[in-house]
């Protein structure tokens, strides 16, 4: 019982340090480092990195972090926070030497990211039809018939696919145990997809 309230207590000190620090009698997380004897990582000013070195830094922008990915001079933001603390925001990128961004991911849920799920929702629709399809096209020429219903699970959604096929195939039939065939299904959509993520960052990239 004693676990849960201190596992309690402490989320509440987090949560009421990560939205009203620095409010009043409540301190920041800069206030903090410094009683315990650490440098928040925001003020400390930075060498430039040497020729083909990454460096990612999370910034503290009070809803969560911002993530600043520098290399080769160049700069990227992704999420720069609420308006109320760009100021410090702009602070701690003057103290990494950034006084211009090269690319700014303001916020993550724009349209561009909708688009992005949109399309992976069509592709897994796809996927689990074409898997289907193949499978009963596999059917009108072999001897030795398959279950069509693993062609669902030929995507890298592992093992969620599988165990969606093997639950749908023992509610027709009880004895219909379809877990293993439906996994060696999966995992060859989990290398398929890899490769041909690989042939497209190839290609276009």
């Amino acid at each position: 019982m004693w676990t849960i309230v201190a596992a309690v207590l402490i989320a509440v000190a987090l949560y009421v340090v990560e939205n009203y620090g620095g409010n009043g009698f409540v301190p920041s997380w800069d206030q903090i480092y410094q009683w315990v004897g650490l440098e928040p990582s925001q003020s400390e000013t930075t060498a430039p990195l040497p020729e083909g070195k990454t460096e990612v830094v999370f910034l503290d922008v009070g809803q969560g972090d911002a993530v600043l990915i520098l290399q080769n001079g160049a700069a990227c933001l992704i999420d720069a926070g609420p308006k109320d603390a760009r100021q410090n925001l702009v602070q701690d990128l003057r103290s990494y030497g950034v006084s211009q961004l090269d690319l700014l991911a303001e916020y993550f849920l724009n349209r561009q990211t909708l688009m992005i799920l949109a399309l992976g929702l069509v592709a897994f629709v796809f996927d689990t039809i074409g898997g289907v399809l193949v499978a009963k096209v596999y059917n009108l020429f072999a001897k030795q018939k398959i279950n069509p219903m693993i062609g669902a699970a030929g995507i890298s959604a592992f093992p969620m696919s599988a165990r969606v096929v093997n639950k749908m195939g023992l509610q027709e039939d009880n004895q219909n145990f379809l877990l293993m065939h439906a996994v060696g299904v999966n995992v060859s959509g989990q290398i398929a997809s890899v490769i041909a993520g690989g042939m497209i960052l190839t290609l276009f990239a």
